[in-house]
């Protein structure tokens, strides 16, 4: 068996410490006088003390914290400030005593960033947390992310390995190695793979990677996840069966809320992530390290976005000559492997922070949606850091998409005259409505979207509206929709968090540019709208004569000069 720091070998088995190890190790952890009842083993875990008083009740939920999966009651609960002190003196310990120390974390972790997580549900819930962001690829990472840095191998140099339940990049914006780290369950800033919907398939490679760490760690962080049945939860109930058995130092949970596991725990403590974090960054004398500076990788091919890297053509690490990696808008790329291997596709833009986006042509609707290339694939793949690279460019040569010019309105009388263009009297505004209801028995919501022309307006949509796109959460499939019929409603859709939804509205031929609004999803109330201003639209004069119904028209006077410097007044029907 692999060996624990600190765990004891005789007559050819493992023993974990036990609590009067740790009594000995630290005097302020525990008075201990009798041995843990099964309550107080649930509540602290087997490592803890008799003498501790069990967790507060913090906040009172109404609700299981995952309808459907297994789990517990949503309630909240915190350890006393003493007793947190004395967890974490604990904690840090076991870390020192770790040879293969695993992180294995979920939503709850990236809740003081701004990212909502599914199994919060107590209206006065205590967990930290930031006004929640419309667009969460701007969170930046939080305290806990970075404490987990700090023991990495750039830091002290005992975390060894990080499965991530969540897809939203924090780890490596705080400056983990991403090749240490198994988004097992996808990412926003991989290409080569996508969010994994609750009923989906895990990719093979990182199953194996998981299973192979499964076997080699001795001590698990379950931090921030109710561990409700996932494959995954693997992670965290074999390091503390091994401790059963004193082949390991166990499992320690770090949530707000009670889980199926925490019986099997070798420490269980109640407190909000980064409260507890920063306690263990004290009691271990971590450095934080700074985060990682944002913003575009420098160029090394002949300008900017183009990168000379050590790969092949099919994304392999190669030893010998450097090949070109151009990431330039509009350069074709194909995806080296995932689900959606062989997908080709281009590059739209880089953002500020430096991450590309791609936007794949694939066969399926699936594969027909924008991903991101995080900015650290980039970087390091300029030193060959990563096996295989997500993407590649294709034998295409670069070939940026030129925006098309608008079609000519169709002649007709007035154009045929040289006539200037003229305004239409039109509404102001237009209102983007939602409906909504919430699924029977779930914690997800259905909803839809839809445009609307105020009721005094009497041209009809379709005149007026060439399609409508809805931009959604990266972790729709797909994220983007267009609607080319009236009434340009988004069809229903189902989640289980808000977010902002952009609306791009395409006005017909000759209407002018495209209209880009904002919505705000809301599950408080069954119905709710946005109304949106609608700049002066310029059309062609044939138009009033083309529309079906009637048109109320006004007259305008226009002064016209001649080429002599004469004028005169003209009036037209507008």
């Amino acid at each position: 068996p692999h060996s624990s720091q600190g765990a004891r070998q005789k007559e050819g088995r493992w023993h974990s410490p036990t609590p009067a190890m740790f009594r000995k190790l630290k005097g302020s952890v525990s008075s201990s006088k009798g041995e843990l009842t099964m309550e107080q083993r649930k509540w602290h875990g087997s490592l803890g003390s008799s003498d501790w008083p069990l967790p507060v009740l913090a906040a009172e939920a109404d609700e299981m914290a995952r309808p459907g999966y297994q789990t517990k009651k949503a309630d909240e609960y915190l350890d006393t400030p003493d007793v947190l002190r004395a967890k974490v003196a604990v904690l840090a310990d076991l870390l020192r005593r770790s040879k293969n120390a695993c992180a294995y974390t979920g939503a709850g972790i990236s809740t003081a960033s701004g990212i909502a997580d599914y199994a919060t549900k107590a209206k006065s819930s205590v967990r930290s947390q930031r006004p929640k962001l419309n667009n969460p690829f701007e969170a930046q990472p939080t305290l806990s992310h970075r404490v987990l840095t700090a023991l990495g191998p750039d830091g002290s140099d005992i975390l060894k390995y990080w499965v991530q339940q969540n897809h939203d990049g924090l780890p490596q914006k705080a400056g983990f190695p991403q090749e240490l780290l198994n988004e097992i369950h996808g990412s926003w800033y991989d290409p080569s793979n996508p969010v994994v919907p609750m009923d989906g398939k895990l990719r093979g490679d990182l199953c194996a990677s998981m299973y192979e760490w499964e076997k080699r760690t001795d001590l698990c962080l379950s931090l921030g996840t109710t561990m409700c049945g996932m494959n995954a939860d693997r992670m965290a109930v074999t390091p503390a069966k091994k401790a059963r058995t004193g082949k390991a130092l166990g499992l320690v949970i770090v949530t707000l809320q009670e889980t199926q596991y925490d019986d099997l725990c070798s420490l269980r403590i109640f407190a909000r992530l980064d409260d507890c974090m920063a306690l263990l960054a004290e009691e271990l004398k971590l450095s934080l390290p700074a985060i990682p500076a944002h913003g575009p990788v420098p160029p090394t091919g002949e300008e900017a976005d183009v990168f000379m890297v050590p790969y092949d053509a099919t994304g392999g690490r190669s030893s010998g000559s450097l090949r070109r990696l151009d990431l330039r808008p509009g350069a074709r790329i194909t995806i080296t492997s995932g689900p959606s291997e062989g997908c080709p596709g281009f590059v739209k833009r880089r953002d500020d922070e430096g991450h590309y986006l791609i936007q794949c042509e694939g066969q399926t609707v699936r594969e027909r949606t924008v991903r991101v290339l995080g900015r650290w694939w980039v970087q390091g793949s300029l030193d060959g850091m990563w096996p295989s690279l997500p993407i590649v460019n294709s034998e295409e040569t670069h070939d940026p998409p030129r925006p098309q010019a608008p079609p000519k309105p169709p002649a007709n009388f007035f154009s045929q005259l040289g006539l200037p263009p003229v305004m239409i009297q039109r509404p102001s505004a237009l209102r983007i409505t939602q409906t909504h209801s919430q699924i029977s028995g779930s914690e997800y919501h259905s909803w839809a979207l839809a445009i609307e022309f105020p009721s005094s307006y009497p041209v009809p949509l379709s005149d007026m509206i060439a399609s409508v796109e809805y931009r959604l959460h990266p972790t729709f499939d797909p994220s983007s929709v267009l609607v080319t019929e009236a009434p340009f409603a988004l069809p229903t859709m189902s989640g289980w968090g808000t977010f902002e939804v952009t609306v791009v509205i395409n006005w017909a031929p000759g209407r002018g540019p495209p209209l880009e609004a904002k919505h705000s999803l809301r599950f408080d109330t069954d119905a709710c709208s946005t109304t949106v201003a609608v700049p002066p639209l310029k059309m062609d004069p044939g138009f009033l004569a083309n529309l079906t119904g009637s048109v109320a028209l006004r007259p305008t006077q226009t002064r016209v000069t001649r080429t002599d410097g004469s004028s005169y007044v003209e009036e037209r029907a507008y």
